[in-house]
């Protein structure tokens, strides 16, 4: 019977196993003023800035004592609608997310304290 004579871990590839590349998918509401409060009733937007940054808190829900960890990026979202005044809508901000990412993910959980994200948007200007 013959025995394993070497054993070489070569790297694990998330891309490889999942076939794409991994990626955090933040919810992003957009609450628009209310009716009345507006002389019009449609607001277009085309796309949105967002520079993310990521934080850490004790506690599992938002707080005002946290702390900012690193700038994750500034990331575009298509929107391209037409959205109505006076309604709440939601658009996906997606985050692809690297080896540093996730280590710094991990290190933040490492130390037992939670993940946070601050969005920060563009101005919207186009009104309707």
């Amino acid at each position: 019977m013959p025995a394993i004579k070497d054993l070489l871990y070569q790297g694990f590839s998330v891309e490889k196993a999942i076939g794409e590349i991994p990626k955090l998918d933040i919810k992003v509401g957009i609450d628009l003023a209310k009716k009345g409060e507006v002389p019009y009733k449609y607001i277009y937007v085309g796309h949105l800035n967002c520079k993310t940054s990521l934080c850490s808190t004790a506690e599992p829900f938002y707080t005002s004592g946290y702390s900012l960890e690193g700038d994750l990026g500034t990331f575009i979202v298509n929107v391209g609608r037409l959205l109505r005044i006076g309604h709440h809508e939601t658009v996906d901000l997606i985050i692809p997310l690297t080896t540093p990412k996730v280590d710094k993910f991990l290190e933040i959980r490492h130390k037992r304290r939670f993940l946070g994200f601050d969005v920060e948007m563009s101005r919207i200007l186009s009104l309707l």
